[in-house]
């Protein structure tokens, strides 16, 4: 059986598109139980904003040995990903089930109907390289991360 790498199946540079998914990995481990939160919501506290695809390709190649709760992780809108009747719908139904969490025809029920999960994103401290906000910039140019007030 031939190995497949990281790289081939992200048609990327293998240490780079490596650092990206150990990011990805390190922020769906720290999802605590009974919470959920989206691809999109799990890439972003990466510092991988729009990579919500590289964040389901991440826990698909995800080694079981790392025991990731990938059960808390779901489309947006709350959405399982899986196609109902599936064993993997079953399986991550239960496991959120199990934690308290509230399943309806495969969506994640929550009373503030909110999936972002922002006091844990506020005590992330991922550093990520594709960060527009840790790039330092000349003074002369204000930076892009800049506060201003909305009109």
């Amino acid at each position: 059986m031939r190995r497949v790498k990281v790289h081939q199946l992200l048609d990327s540079p293998a240490p780079h598109a490596q650092a990206q998914i150990e990011l990805l990995w390190n922020v769906v481990a720290l999802i605590p139980a009974g919470e959920v939160w989206t691809y999109g919501d799990v890439a972003a506290a990466a510092g991988l904003p729009g990579r919500a695809r590289l964040a389901g390709r991440a826990l698909k190649i995800a080694p079981p040995a790392l025991h990731l709760p990938w059960h808390r992780v779901l489309r947006a809108g709350g959405r399982i990903a899986f196609a109902p009747r599936s064993s993997a719908f079953r399986e991550q139904v239960q496991r959120l089930r199990a934690e308290g969490v509230r399943v309806e025809r495969g969506r994640v029920v929550r009373p503030d109907q909110r999936f972002r999960p922002y006091a844990l994103k506020k005590s992330l401290t991922v550093a990520s390289s594709r960060d527009a906000c840790s790039k330092s910039r000349p003074p002369e140019r204000p930076s892009r991360c800049s506060t201003r007030p909305r009109v």
